[in-house]
């Protein structure tokens, strides 16, 4: 949501609301902006009365980035507009803005004469000043800690950011609401979207990590290195259980530690058959043995296959991904049951 809306004559000089306003008091407005911080806290809102029922309820519609003077007029900038209100303002159907200032507002000692607080679009109906207060409260600025303030004021003003004099009809309106309401929807949908594949991803990378572990002590075990008591208490306790923490209580250097740690006294480095990549060529019986297993042994001797280390998350992953595009029937009894005794007599 980029739109922007630059250069609008929001406020001017001159007698409004039986008030005068001068040149000083448009350079107090621009002064207390900057002196606030206030920019993209100032809301862009729609009007609020009886005929524009499409006011009701609606959150900020862009905020105003930048207020400046230029003669006799206030200028603004707007950004974050939804495109939808975006259009609708360039075709002219909201042609009037609506200004509110705090008079006499006193944040933490400091005092401002006049404080710009929001600006709102008004359509074909324009309110009488007098109801121009019930024009929705998004403002906050009036809400900051240690903020006062005598009185709220709105003055308008016709917005000529458009050639095209037009007015909105109530079609027009139903449309807009229709329109705007679809582009939220359209927003949270992505939002949701971006946060389902973002788990997905995750839960993806804690499954081959989880992989990868249990490869580790599987070689281990296999070279005589640990008891498979060592394997199976780390893989049944609540760390590596735990989506949230596995990533970090089993990692790599943590395993080879683990593994250093319960090394067998009778354990000594023996220098097997190398296959063409340099590495132990291993060999498994299949028989009684759990589709996890299985799918370990086989990630663990791609991975060796083709030059990768058991112990490097990556390579690992790597070469899961591979195993499973080529064994489907692996893949499908892995996922759907991985403590289950593997069954395919092709496995092997």
């Amino acid at each position: 949501m980029s739109n922007k809306l630059l250069g609008a004559e929001i406020f001017s000089t001159g007698t409004h609301n039986k008030m005068e306003f001068k040149d000083s008091d448009l350079e107090a407005i621009v002064k207390a902006f900057d002196a606030l911080g206030a920019s993209a806290r100032v809301p862009l809102k729609f009007g609020h009365n009886n005929d524009q029922t499409i006011t009701d309820g609606q959150p900020a519609l862009g905020w105003v980035q930048r207020v400046w003077k230029d003669g006799n007029k206030l200028l603004a900038d707007f950004v974050d507009m939804p495109t939808v209100v975006f259009d609708v303002i360039k075709k002219g159907l909201y042609k009037f803005v609506s200004v509110e200032l705090l008079q006499n507002y006193n944040r933490n000692g400091a005092s401002f004469p006049w404080v710009l607080d929001a600006v709102a679009l008004l359509g074909a109906d324009i309110p009488a000043v007098s109801g121009l207060k019930d024009l929705q409260a998004l403002a906050l600025t009036r809400k900051l800690a240690g903020s006062s303030f005598k009185s709220v004021a709105t003055f308008t003003l016709e917005h000529h950011q458009s050639q095209r004099i037009s007015t909105m009809t109530p079609e027009e309106e139903t449309k807009l609401r229709s329109d705007l309401a679809a582009s939220q929807a359209a927003v949270a949908k992505l939002t949701a979207d971006a946060e389902a594949d973002r788990k997905a991803r995750f839960t993806e990378k804690v499954e081959a990590h989880r992989a990868t572990v249990r490869a580790m002590f599987e070689t281990a075990i296999t070279e005589g290195r640990i008891a498979p008591r060592v394997r199976d208490r780390e893989l049944g306790s609540r760390l590596f259980k735990s989506d949230d923490e596995v990533l970090t209580a089993y990692t790599v250097d943590g395993v080879k530690a683990i593994i250093t740690e319960n090394q067998l006294a009778t354990f000594t480095e023996k220098k097997g058959p190398t296959s063409k990549t340099g590495t132990t060529e291993q060999k498994m019986d299949f028989t009684n043995k759990r589709n996890d297993e299985v799918l370990l042994f086989k990630v663990q001797e791609e991975c060796i296959r083709v030059g990768g280390k058991v112990n490097c998350h990556d390579d690992m992953l790597a070469a899961q991904t591979r195993v499973l595009r080529a064994e489907p029937e692996l893949a499908r009894a892995y996922f759907s049951s991985p403590d289950a005794t593997f069954k395919s007599a092709d496995a092997a």
